[in-house]
């Protein structure tokens, strides 16, 4: 079971089921969702998908604040983050031998490291230079989009 960090919103501590956009997940609190144990691939991948996307939005906070969550150290780690658990931790030995698990594990590991780099300039004061390392023509970003797509690849492929 693993959770992701929501967006505050309009369900505002309320307890809501998002059963027609993503029936695999439960809203628990305003902090996180659960991925019910027993989703399909596709749909864990989905839901990797969405995770790396909040957690961005985690990024852009901690640049904003000049402070963050979590430490860059913590930002380096590939496998402790949502989308990393479902990548590292849910999905079978046997699919784990797959081009395209590889590709995302490795997309993903190198998203962490240029994260860590953003969120030490960000802790640092360095918030131009944070940004600036989050444009759309970074490494960053780069990085970002294909790891998207790759999941998506991964997920329209099965």
């Amino acid at each position: 079971m693993q959770t992701l960090p929501l967006l505050p919103g309009p369900v505002s501590g309320r307890r809501v089921r998002f059963s027609r956009i993503w029936p695999i997940c439960t809203v628990l609190d305003l902090k996180t969702t659960r991925i019910e144990s027993h989703v399909t691939l596709s749909d864990g991948i989905q839901v990797a998908v969405g995770a790396h996307g909040l957690w961005k939005v985690k990024l852009h906070a901690a640049i904003d604040k000049e402070t963050g969550a979590f430490t860059v150290a913590g930002a380096g780690v590939d496998h402790k983050c949502d989308c990393g658990k479902f990548l590292h931790t849910q999905v079978d030995a046997e699919l784990k031998k797959s081009a395209y698990w590889r590709r995302c594990r490795d997309l993903h590991a190198r998203f962490h490291q240029e994260a860590a780099r953003v969120l030490q300039l960000a802790l640092a004061g360095k918030k131009a230079a944070a940004q600036e390392a989050m444009d759309p023509d970074s490494e960053f970003a780069r990085i970002s989009r294909s790891l998207t797509a790759e999941m998506l690849k991964w997920r329209s492929a099965v």
